[in-house]
């Protein structure tokens, strides 16, 4: 598959799989490490590479720095729901996840969520390989 649907299709599988990567460390553990959301934005660039062989400018780049971004933001909420059903026997509804997302963001969240944008835009879009 080629051309933005298939960079949607390898950025979406790549960010999937970090985000379940990222919610399982994240629920066993008991805390969010910040390095793997920056693996998040890797594995969404890789899948955005490997379905955009060509050269494309940067519009491969930018689509895997979208999907990192949403990825992030679902790793961010599965975890913040496992945490509630673990800690507090709770199921938060998709509404009540939404409200609490922005409170949980701190600064090393902006940091490594940045490093995860960069580098998806970078490996998704493969920059300065012409």
């Amino acid at each position: 598959m080629k051309g933005p649907v298939g960079w949607i299709v390898g950025g979406t599988i790549g960010g999937a799989i970090g985000a379940a990567i990222w919610a399982a460390i994240a629920a066993f553990t008991g805390y969010e490490i910040g390095w793997i959301a920056w693996g998040v934005g890797f594995l969404v660039g890789l899948g955005v590479r490997i379905c955009s062989p060509e050269s494309y400018g940067a519009a491969p780049g930018g689509t895997a720095a979208v999907i990192s971004l949403l990825a992030l933001a679902a790793g961010k909420m599965i975890s913040l729901s496992i945490v509630a059903k673990n800690e507090l026997g709770v199921d938060l509804p998709f509404s009540a996840l939404m409200e609490l997302l922005p409170e949980t963001l701190g600064p090393m969240d902006f940091l490594f969520g940045g490093l995860a944008v960069f580098t998806a835009f970078k490996v998704g879009g493969a920059m300065g390989d012409e």
